[in-house]
């Protein structure tokens, strides 16, 4: 009589080493180009404005990101490191995380080489690693399109799984509402009681934002909009600051931009990486899911290419996911088609090789450009600025640049309680004038039709007045100083 056997547990060990070697990959890879501070590398203007509102439970400008804002508050709890640095570090996990779903994805979906190749290749592309970095919402943005996209492909239909996928996609909304655009393919996703379940749980998720009013009534000095009205809520999360910027691009414009959308794919994946992607989104490993990818891939794409803002390419990361989902049926299909009577050695040799190759791409193209290790530009800025202010005097920010990173070491890390910020761009809102009051009560205000700069500065002529310069020395230039 012949003993049963039990079934092997090769394929899973391997599937874990697999997965624990990418993760210390990248983990080793952020940690040595994460920002030790404050940073203004890889577009990370928004930072300051971000943190200090995490810290002080304040509201960040539009649209607000209270899914975030409560993430960033967690790791902000960490007793090491500075306050800048811990949230740097939420990136860095969320990136791994997001790297970590693609490869059980494209795993589940292929095999094994295929994921681990086509998670790498992600993992080290420099606009992910650019916001693995830094502090900025793109990393947990990518992670929950991650999440969503798996649970879209793999979580099996049920009322309770139905609404848990709504709950995730209201929730991701709480941290960038482009995540919508996947809404429709969540949505009417399976029969009419599924979809009833995923629109209430979307609903509920988007609950989150009841997070902002409560933030708005805590007294931070950090408070976009002041959303304590459902008018003032909505001006936020509508994001109506930002609104003419969408589409205002004249058509020479819009060229040059699909050029620069086609340089950022080919930066991204290289050549060969990108005519995989193409060969295994028209190959039959990917006919289920072709369209679902395409319509992802090109929304994002369209919105990235027609929203007129310097660093509106940060927009395209789940399109770039989904063309690594793309790569991984290339390979598995290339694989399949073409290497199948290889000897296993040559098979190995080859996977070591696209590995390697990979690795030293990073190494030495990529990691230059998105290194944030070095980059101590808004630290010196801020060191000056503050070290230099003479005593109460008016500090006029004006650039994003300015006025965040003056807000980080204000009022996060409380430097130079004496002196009092004023954003010129935003002194025309009454909400900002609000906040000021709040503030810095001896601080004299003009009335809203007077906001300006100059009447401030007149009604305050009792202060020094200092304007600063992040693009160049000397960053504080004061008069009235007695």
């Amino acid at each position: 009589m012949k003993k049963s056997r039990l079934p092997s547990t090769r394929p899973a060990t391997l599937t874990l080493l697999a997965l624990c070697s990418l993760v210390i990959i990248l983990a080793a890879s952020y940690a040595q180009t994460l920002a030790p501070d404050l940073t203004w590398a890889n577009a990370g203007a928004d930072g300051g404005d971000l943190i200090t509102a995490a810290a002080t439970r304040g509201v960040p400008h539009p649209s607000g990101y209270p899914l975030y804002l409560l993430l960033a508050r967690l790791f902000q709890a960490i007793p090491w490191g500075t306050l800048a640095w811990r949230t740097n570090l939420m990136s860095a996990v969320f990136a791994v995380l997001a790297v970590t779903l693609l490869f059980r994805h494209v795993e589940r979906s292929f095999d094994c080489p295929s994921a681990w190749l086509t998670a790498l290749l992600f993992g080290l592309s420099p606009l992910l690693w650019s916001q693995a970095v830094i502090t900025e919402v793109y990393s947990l943005h990518v992670f929950l399109a991650g999440a969503l996209l798996y649970c879209y492909r793999f979580v099996a239909p049920s009322p309770k799984n139905s609404f848990f996928e709504g709950t995730l996609l209201g929730l991701a909304a709480g941290n960038h509402l482009t995540i919508l655009i996947l809404a429709p393919i969540l949505l009417w996703k399976g029969g009419g009681k599924a979809k009833l379940f995923r629109l209430s749980g979307m609903l509920a998720g988007i609950g989150i934002y009841g997070v902002l009013p409560l933030h708005a009534r805590s007294g931070s000095p950090v408070n976009w909009g002041n959303p304590v009205t459902l008018q003032n809520l909505f001006w936020l999360v509508s994001g109506s600051l930002y609104q003419p910027r969408l589409g205002n691009l004249s058509m020479i414009e819009i060229v040059e931009r699909l050029r620069g959308w086609a340089g950022i794919l080919l930066n991204q994946f290289s050549a060969v990486g990108v005519l995989v992607g193409f060969y295994g989104l028209l190959s039959p490993v990917m006919a289920s899911q072709r369209k679902v990818t395409l319509w992802i891939f090109f929304a994002f794409s369209l919105f990235s290419v027609l929203y007129a803002t310097p660093d509106s390419y940060l927009y395209l990361l789940p399109a770039m996911l989904v063309f690594a989902w793309w790569i991984g049926g290339g390979l598995y299909e290339i694989k399949a088609s073409f290497l199948q009577k290889f000897p296993q050695t040559l098979k190995i040799a080859l996977f070591s090789l696209i590995a390697l190759t990979l690795w030293l791409r990073a190494m030495f193209v990529t990691l230059p450009q998105v290194n944030a290790s070095q980059d101590d530009r808004a630290v010196e800025f801020a060191e000056e600025v503050l070290s230099q202010a003479p005593p109460e005097a008016i500090l006029v920010a004006d650039t994003d640049r300015e006025v965040f990173t003056i807000w980080y070491f204000h009022f996060a890390l409380g430097t130079r309680p004496d002196v009092r910020i004023v954003a010129e761009g935003l002194l025309p809102f009454e909400w900002y004038q609000q906040t000021l009051h709040s503030t810095y009560p001896d601080l004299r205000l003009p009335s809203q039709g007077q906001a300006t700069v100059a009447t401030l500065l007149m009604l305050n002529a009792d202060r020094a007045v200092c304007l600063l310069n992040d693009t160049g020395k000397p960053h504080l230039t004061c008069t009235g100083y007695r």
